[in-house]
């Protein structure tokens, strides 16, 4: 997205209460009046809908109910992600759509949104579920340079970034339940799915997150309901979904480069801050034999450490397992 698209449509966010005449915004987005004119068109064809007044100016009246590419880019994206934005309707699944986006030569950072999925997957072949216009759902294509056994990682630094945004952008007091599970004073809001496949080359993984964002109690199947949140219903409020997309790839871009550049320090530091399970005692079943124990930390490469009760240290990867925290 260009730059003074982003900061027209930021800046008229930001003072939705009042007008702002035309010499002050094109100042606040750095352009000349001719080029502004050009902007708020581009807005406006996107179907944001801003009032303009000849001596008062403009002001944002209402945002399109439905994704548009234009708002989710980041103004600077960072590690090549996002690299292109495309946005479905209805799919079976973004990250079948991204799947066939890498096998024709798509580049790392392509991602996919849809507004609604109907084969939607999770984790350990289960369901992901999300509401049509409701939800933040997208597929991301990853090229790590040889790095064939990014899988670990990626999940994490998804998992943080997910999170992070939540609680800046939407004060939603977001946490991390090993390995894949973002919730909110226990309840899922959100998951994040990492896919790969060996054979492909360059060697690519495809990262898909999904978020509750404005669903309310009735939107969840009665089997989901008591165990389901979403943004609207932590904070009582619609929030936006471009603004927490747009906002969560840039975090995405930022953990990526960390990521790339092996500080496994800070990244078990932001899963350590942002962890639901740490601390708890659990019972993991792995390969159909079950182990309880209490976790006690995260190597970024060894996966979740838990002290088994009976037994020594175990360090638990988070491929084919199962995790239940259980009371103390």
């Amino acid at each position: 997205m260009d730059s003074p698209h982003l900061r027209l449509l930021d800046a008229l966010r930001e003072n939705r209460s009042r007008w702002l005449p035309a010499r002050e915004l094109a100042l606040r987005v750095d352009v000349p009046l001719a080029e502004l004119k050009a902007s708020l068109h581009h807005l406006t064809s996107n179907g944001y809908r801003i009032e303009a007044h000849p001596q008062l100016g403009y002001r944002l009246l209402g945002e399109p109910e439905r994704l548009v590419a234009i708002g989710l880019r980041p103004d600077r994206p960072t590690a090549g992600i996002p690299s292109r934005v495309i946005i479905e309707e209805t799919v079976e699944s973004t990250m079948d759509v991204a799947w066939a986006l890498a096998a024709r030569g798509d580049p790392h950072g392509t991602t996919v949104f849809a507004e609604a999925q109907t084969h939607g997957r999770g984790r350990l072949g289960r369901t992901w579920a999300g509401g049509k216009g409701k939800s933040l759902m997208f597929s991301l294509v990853v090229r790590p340079a040889g790095d064939g056994d990014a899988g670990h990682l990626l999940v994490t630094i998804a998992a943080v970034a997910a999170a992070g945004t939540l609680r800046r952008v939407s004060s939603v007091p977001a946490q991390i339940k090993w390995p894949n599970d973002i919730v909110v004073h226990g309840k899922k809001l959100g998951g994040v799915l990492l896919e790969h496949k060996p054979a492909t080359s360059p060697d690519t993984w495809v990262l898909g997150i999904g978020l509750n964002v404005n669903q309310v109690p009735a939107d969840f199947p009665p089997e989901l309901a008591p165990h389901a949140t979403s943004v609207m219903i932590e904070t009582g409020s619609a929030a936006s979904r471009e603004l927490l997309g747009r906002e969560l790839l840039a975090e995405l871009g930022i953990w990526y480069s960390t990521f790339e550049r092996k500080d496994l320090q800070l990244i078990e530091s932001a899963w350590t801050k942002l962890s639901s399970t740490l601390g708890k005692r659990v019972m993991i079943e792995e390969r159909g034999q079950n182990y309880t124990g209490r976790v006690v930390g995260l190597s970024p490469l060894e996966g979740l450490l838990v002290q088994l009760a009976p037994g020594g240290l175990r360090s638990f990867r988070s491929e084919q397992l199962s995790l239940q925290v259980l009371p103390d």
